[in-house]
């Protein structure tokens, strides 16, 4: 006989049946795990009126014209796609589906990236979305898990544990001058050990380090016999550093076929709000990528966007943007080393600087404050509308926040703002 359990009030005030209980209906590992917070998942507040805490290009977009007040070396040519743009939008076959097969944006993202085949290009909604592909294609719940090396992306994470997945980790090591390095030797020694991890997944540049991890380790652990599973690097930033080319691990996929790539529109051609990610990696991998995925994953709309970003002129202005977020990353890590600030508890900035955005210790006499770090994290948007982003939970970031770089107008706001609030809080 079946005695139902008496169900507990899980969800007050809101009607519900008798017999029905939410611990009963989802899985235990959901209900467990703590909601992913974004910049703005907290809809009862508006965003910040200077927004440096979410890895946006705040130079702009490749397709939009930059504000009047805020002239760009590129504004001959974002005047070129604003009129272009104008009306431009096909709205007449709304009614019908995208393209399921994405043919003529995955050609654009092969002519740009140099690959051999369109074959070797799978599209996601952003590159968060291609990972959580990725993750579902490759673990079987309950059974498999991913290596991650902290401090690095939560949402690796996130994608793995609401999945049933397994997380091991591998914590990378940061040196007396700041800079942070991944465990190769720990990591391929965790994945010759443990044959239930089937993927590992790195980010170079890191986030929040902002660091590069050399090429030749990507391949130690490539070439590591032992590891039959998936090595997956995430590049999200790769544009934002002088030696993109070099540092990227496209250049490693004509050697192994056990990598993927993954990279993005959001960051490089300030195209965050139509989420378009890639996934690149040998043809076999990508044909179960598109049949693990949900069919007409990119609208129309988005589709064209993208493919109107990745044209000759698009490319143009997004290669002035990359540029503009270098010099402007150059005047943020200046503008900290203020001694004004310096001497009031801003610390000097470690990691790598080779994404859009610093890693920034908050130091009381020589020692990162986590206390202060979030308390000035607090303090900024809620007296001056600044978002930064407190990063201290992660392993070697204690006391620390992530910066996004900024215009000279948001840097010149941040700048006067950080002395005001850190001589309150002193």
């Amino acid at each position: 006989m079946c005695v139902p359990s008496t169900p507990k009030p899980v969800m007050p005030g809101t009607l519900l049946p008798s017999h029905f209980s939410l611990e009963f209906s989802i899985r235990p590992n959901v209900l467990a795990f703590p909601k992913y917070q974004t910049t703005t998942s907290d809809h009862e507040k508006a965003r910040a009126a200077v927004c440096l805490d979410a890895n946006e290009n705040s130079a702009g977009s490749c397709l939009a014209v930059a504000p009047k007040d805020e002239p760009r070396i590129f504004d001959a040519p974002m005047r070129w796609w604003r009129n272009m743009l104008q009306g431009s939008i096909n709205i007449d076959n709304l009614h019908r589906y995208p393209s399921a097969s994405q043919v003529s944006l995955r050609r654009r993202v092969a002519q740009w990236r140099g690959l051999d085949s369109i074959n070797q290009v799978g599209l996601g909604s952003g590159a968060s979305d291609v990972v959580d592909i990725i993750t579902r294609m490759i673990c079987t719940p309950g059974q498999d898990k991913i290596l991650i090396s902290p401090p690095t992306f939560d949402l690796y994470k996130v994608c793995a544990t609401l999945q049933g997945v397994g997380v091991e980790e591998c914590v990378q090591s940061l040196a007396d001058d700041g800079t942070f390095h991944v465990p190769v030797e720990q990591i391929c020694a965790t994945l010759s050990e443990d044959p239930h991890i089937k993927l590992l997944i790195l980010a170079s540049p890191g986030n929040p380090t902002g660091s590069l991890i050399p090429i030749n380790q990507i391949q130690r652990i490539l070439d590591l016999n032992a590891f039959k599973g998936i090595v997956v690097v995430d590049e999200a930033y790769i544009d934002f550093t002088p030696t993109a080319t070099q540092a990227s691990a496209l250049q490693l996929l004509p050697r192994y076929n056990n990598l993927i790539v993954v990279q993005s529109l959001s960051k490089s051609h300030g195209l965050a709000g139509i989420r378009v990610g890639m996934a690149i990696a040998h043809p076999a991998i990508i044909d179960i990528f598109s049949k693990v995925q949900m069919p007409y994953k990119l609208s129309s709309v988005v589709l064209d966007i993208a493919e109107r970003a990745l044209s000759e002129s698009g490319q143009t202005s997004a290669l002035a943007l990359q540029r503009q977020i270098m010099a402007d990353r150059d005047s943020l890590v200046k503008m900290l080393a203020d001694p004004l600030l310096t001497r009031n508890r801003i610390g000097t900035a470690i990691g790598g600087q080779s994404a859009n955005f610093v890693l920034v210790p908050i130091v009381t006499q020589g020692e990162r404050d986590d206390v202060l770090a979030r308390r000035l994290t607090e303090q900024l948007r809620e007296q001056h509308a600044i978002s930064i982003r407190y990063v201290g939970g992660q392993p070697g970031c204690k006391g620390c926040v992530r910066i996004t770089v900024g215009t000279a107008r948001e840097l010149n706001t941040l700048r006067e703002a950080l002395r005001t609030v850190l001589l309150e809080l002193d």
